[in-house]
């Protein structure tokens, strides 16, 4: 039937017969030549006809809010959206979808996808603390893998960079008092011959001071309380890293690089870097405490060419290379070894991909018009930067365990029992096709039919599709309503390891949903949408019986947005509620954790992971104000709600199976670990708030911008939270191992200098 509905759909891509209208938009047939995909369809349409809910932040709310770094941008201005800090790094929530990884984002930078396909998925660019080079941030709320491919179920982040072409110069400081980082950065644009754009920063950081870090690990008996030397009541533990320091006091850096050839012809290169240790206890290695953590660092080349040999007829293709080099310490080996030692390591090897993508758009009548396209992806796994072969470290399921590229290997001399040797290079191809059209079936309604394919040679072919009708009463205003399909492949760690256990299928994740929109323009100041949606998504994890991703269970969502827009005199004010519920989750396999008595008695609990979406409030609520005082002075003002969180409802599924184990002793140890996460505001109703202010100084030929940003200037429960998640027999789900940070108010001055 899936096949049949694809197979449909593209066949309407080709042969819809279209009619006349009278009000046809000039505009909107005209964009639809510009294939670059800037929303959630591979036309560009009037956004008021839009089959996705879409969040645009500008680059005049970038420079006025205070924020760290892309994930606070996200969680000011995008309804719904927030994210926790998991022991590995932060993990994003929206529409329900929360887990221990962020595979079901897609994170884009002028449109080229540079999610990590080994595992992590977008991790570049969300955490850098230099904000000075992003244009704008495109936030596409729910799944779009018709659109931009496999993975994007729980949303698009799509960074887009400046490009100016007023030629001049800029340099700038940004200086965090609490989290102690300093960003230098300049930027130079050039017009002459051909146009040019030069960008480039560096953060040095050292995270917070006497950081007021609260963690629980009842999985090791470690009891809870505040990270020190007599770290919990049980009086054992230990330091908690320096919050959003870097990992070995290694500097962030970005540099970009972006020119215009001719009038077809452009070509951009982008280089960052970013790491983070990770949020735990203090390990050691012989040289002394030590954490472990991550370093990534990211290089990618796009060379794009655009040619109309018709002016009803554009074809756009991208030749793309782009590397990601990864280092992840756990301290294997403890205080034997050095930290930089190959077998203190968990990964070490770059992520490498060469793609090509071609899109054809014809419009082919006055009111219809489609596009047909490819993409091909070919991804191969190499030593790390810098590194050596005998370096180069890959993890896996069973049965590889741990992979090298030969027995010289330094980590294969201590476990070649974990160990596989790979003589041949490790790596992947991927083919896709895709096909839209845009279709004016009266003054009023339009269609939009989508479907992609994507054939990944270690998985099954993932097919996404979506149909989108909306009907538009008057110009600014619009109802849509949207079905679809989107499916997210396991990550290639689980792929591989899967094909390489006797060849068995992997399930890919698959999301069911229907959507509508209504959004609009009550006046050139003034609108509004209201969003409601139903998701069914078939949850994929590794399934140990089977050496292969599996379908852990059916999670059905709904929920809804809803945004309001003024714009008063020199105010641009927002604000935007959000609710999101869970109605059923169906377990495919049985999970259990159990509570052991002190004489060693168990008590399992086999509804743990029943609510998928614990970490997430059913509730929030966030506004915004920019007041523009003169040309030169301005304030921003920013506060977000959020309540009904739903961690509560798993305290009380332990707490039950504690006060079943009979044990007086553990049952009260586990209402103290209550009634203490209560106090410090775990799962209860929080309030926080942001303060800028910009003033721009003009000196002569130049103009000299200030900007002070105070966050969580008044705050309540303000706390970010550290969770653990699901995982195949894991024995320490929440909240056996969760945790919190208490986060200061913020403080950071920047100053710019425009040439």
């Amino acid at each position: 039937m899936k096949h049949l509905i694809v197979a449909l759909i593209l066949c309407i891509s080709f042969s819809l017969v279209a009619e006349r209208t009278d009000l046809l938009k000039e505009l909107s047939l005209e964009s639809l030549l510009n294939i670059p995909v800037k929303s959630s369809t591979y036309n560009e349409i009037d956004d008021i006809i839009e089959p996705s809910n879409v969040t645009v932040i500008s680059r005049e709310q970038i420079s006025s809010t205070p924020a760290r770094n892309v994930l606070d941008l996200l969680e000011v201005y995008v309804p719904g959206f927030t994210y926790v800090q998991h022991f590995m790094g932060p993990r994003m929530g929206l529409r329900g979808l929360l887990g221990d990884q962020d595979n079901s984002y897609l994170l884009l930078v002028n449109g080229k996808n540079l999610n990590l396909k080994y595992l992590w998925g977008p991790i570049h660019e969300l955490q850098n603390k230099d904000l000075g080079d992003i244009k704008e941030i495109r936030v596409i709320h729910g799944p779009v893998s018709v659109t931009h491919g496999p993975g994007a179920i729980a949303g698009v982040i799509d960074i887009i960079t400046l490009t100016d072409n007023v030629p001049g110069g800029s340099v700038g400081n940004t200086t965090n008092f609490n989290y102690n980082y300093t960003t230098n950065r300049a930027s130079i644009v050039s017009t002459k011959d051909f146009s040019s754009n030069f960008y480039a920063s560096y953060t040095t950081t050292e995270g917070m001071d006497n950081t007021k870090y609260w963690y629980t690990d009842r999985a090791h008996g470690y009891g809870w309380g505040f990270m020190s030397s007599s770290w919990g009541d049980m009086g054992t533990g230990s330091q908690a890293p320096r919050y959003l320091s870097s990992y070995l006091d290694e500097k962030e850096y970005k540099a970009q690089v972006d020119l215009h050839l001719s009038k077809h012809f452009d070509l951009w290169s982008r280089y960052t870097t970013i790491s983070y240790p990770l949020t735990t206890q203090s390990g050691s290695s012989s040289e002394g405490v030590a954490w472990g953590g991550f370093r990534f660092k990211n290089y990618c080349l796009e060379l794009s060419n655009s040619f109309k040999p018709h002016k009803n007829l554009s074809l756009h293709t991208k030749l793309g290379f782009d590397s990601s080099s990864i280092k992840e310490t756990v301290l294997w080996q403890g205080a034997n070894l050095p930290l930089e030692h190959i077998s203190q390591q968990k990964s070490n090897f770059s992520e490498n991909e060469f793609n090509l993508k071609s899109s054809l758009n014809w419009k082919l009548r006055h009111n219809f018009a489609f596009t047909v396209g490819t993409e091909l992806m070919y991804e191969f796994y190499d030593k790390a930067w810098g590194d050596t072969d005998d370096d180069f470290l890959m993890s896996f399921q069973s049965d590889i365990g741990f992979a090298v590229y030969n027995k010289d290997s330094g980590f294969y001399k201590f476990y070649p029992d974990l160990t596989t040797v790979f003589d041949d290079k490790i790596d992947s191809f991927t083919y896709s096709f895709f096909g839209e059209a845009y279709y004016e079936l009266s003054d009023v309604f339009k269609l939009i039919p989508s479907a992609r394919m994507d054939n990944n040679e270690y998985a099954d072919p993932a097919y996404s599709y979506r149909i989108s009708l909306s009907a538009s009463p008057t110009p600014t205003s619009a109802f849509i309503l949207t079905g679809q399909e989107s499916v997210r492949l396991p990550t290639f760690m689980n792929l591989f390891s899967s094909d390489y256990n006797k060849d068995n299928n992997a399930d890919n994740e698959v999301l069911q949903g229907i959507e509508l929109i209504h959004r609009n323009q009550l006046n050139p100041n003034m609108s509004y949408s209201i969003d409601l949606y139903y998701n069914n998504i078939d949850q994929v994890a590794w399934d140990s019986d089977t050496d292969a991703p599996g379908v852990l269970g059916e999670l059905s969502l709904c929920g809804f947005d809803t945004r309001f827009g003024l714009k008063y005199r020199k105010h641009s004010f927002g604000a935007n509620y959000s609710f999101v519920d869970q109605i059923d989750w169906k377990n495919h396999k049985l999970i259990s954790a159990y509570v052991s008595g002190l004489d060693t008695t168990k008590v399992y609990i086999d509804n743990y992971g029943e609510n998928r979406i614990n970490n997430l409030p059913r509730h929030m609520f966030k506004f915004f104000d920019n007041y523009t005082v003169n040309d030169n002075l301005s304030f921003h003002f920013n506060g977000r709600f959020a309540f009904d969180y739903q961690q509560n409802e798993m305290l009380d599924v332990f707490k039950e199976a504690h006060d079943r184990i009979g044990d007086p002793i553990l049952i009260d140890s586990m209402q103290s670990l209550i009634d203490d996460l209560e106090e410090h505001g775990y799962g209860e109703p929080s309030f926080t708030s942001g303060l800028g202010i910009m003033w721009i100084v003009p000196v002569s030929c130049l103009d000299l911008s200030l900007r002070f940003n105070v966050d969580n200037i008044i705050s309540y429960n303000q706390i970010r939270y550290i969770i653990q998640y699901w995982e195949d027999g894991n024995m320490r789900q929440y909240p056996r191992q969760v945790g919190f940070i208490k986060e200061p108010i913020n403080i950071a001055f920047e100053v710019t200098i425009k040439v």
